[in-house]
């Protein structure tokens, strides 16, 4: 599958674990300035009509561009029909970042968490199957996908505390079944520790948490391993699932962290993208797991 970057953002560093798995490596600070902020800067005043044309057009342009920017946050589903009967695209500010989320379905809300470098989209050949037993939220997270804004850290306790503050304080969502893969599922996990009595049930998929279990070859995630070791361990009933070949390396990983594990399995004849490369063996454990 090929990603799409945006203009000025910097790639993170990532390292291939066991079969397929992903060490992702985000930085921890706020010099990384991904996204773009909701409000267009104004330009200074110019000492002169020259000047001030010449200011005029470029704020013009800035506009046209975030004009266009926003715009385009459809542009992948559009035009389908039968995607958009059930689904929306929604936005809500949650501390200056401007989060991206799609919804739509019927019942229990169930929460999906995308991993780098991928956004919402990673979801969508599941969506369907999943909306006809659960009222879906699948969100792109700061800095990815189109979700504009920087939050001062891109660790994943700090971003666990914007999706938190997305899904409860501007979604209204008190309870609810999680599902997160790689990069997001480093979120999720940190989101299960921070606000164990909010998730239902939880599904982890192809990501070795950092921490002493992952060998420190493998280790590139400081800040991240610090917080997974200070979190309290998860006890909500929990799913593993992982690319082929890549179970043996990563579950060892989650069992210091996670006690309520109770299925763990690779997903056959996929990579790394379990969702994308195998949807239907996806979503048959999900639905059997969370009907449980």
């Amino acid at each position: 599958m090929t990603q799409t970057q945006r203009p000025g953002r910097r790639l993170a560093r990532y390292r291939l674990v066991g079969t397929g798995a992903l060490v992702l490596a985000l930085g921890a600070g706020s010099a990384i300035q991904w996204g773009t902020p909701d409000a267009a800067a104004t330009p200074p005043a110019a000492a002169s009509t020259t000047a001030s044309a010449a200011a005029s057009a470029s704020a013009s342009a800035s506009a046209s561009a975030s004009a266009s920017a926003s715009a385009s946050y459809d542009a992948a589903t559009k035009h389908d029909k039968e995607f958009n009967k059930t689904f929306q695209h929604k936005f809500a500010k949650v501390r200056g970042v401007r989060m991206h989320y799609v919804t739509g379905g019927r019942g229990p809300a169930l929460v999906l968490l995308h991993g780098w470098p991928q956004s919402w989209y990673e979801w969508r050949k599941v969506m369907p199957s999943l909306a006809k037993h659960y009222t879906v939220y699948a969100l792109d997270l700061p800095g990815l996908g189109d979700s504009q804004g920087s939050p001062p850290s891109f660790d994943k306790k700090t971003l666990a505390r914007y999706v938190d503050g997305l899904l409860r304080d501007r979604i209204g969502l008190d309870r609810f079944d999680l599902v997160a893969h790689d990069l997001g599922a480093g979120v999720g996990f940190q989101y299960a520790s921070q606000f164990p009595d909010r998730v239902k049930s939880y599904v982890h998929m192809d990501y070795p948490l950092p921490g002493r279990g992952l060998p420190a070859a493998q280790r590139s995630l400081d800040q991240d391993e610090r917080d997974n070791a200070a979190a309290r361990p998860v006890h909500t009933r929990t799913l593993l699932l992982t690319a082929t070949g890549s179970l043996a390396a990563t579950e060892p990983t989650l069992r210091p962290k996670f006690t309520g594990i109770t299925r763990a399995v690779e997903i056959p004849k996929s990579g790394h993208w379990l969702a994308e490369e195998n949807t239907e063996a996806v979503r048959d454990e999900i639905l059997g797991f969370l009907r449980k």
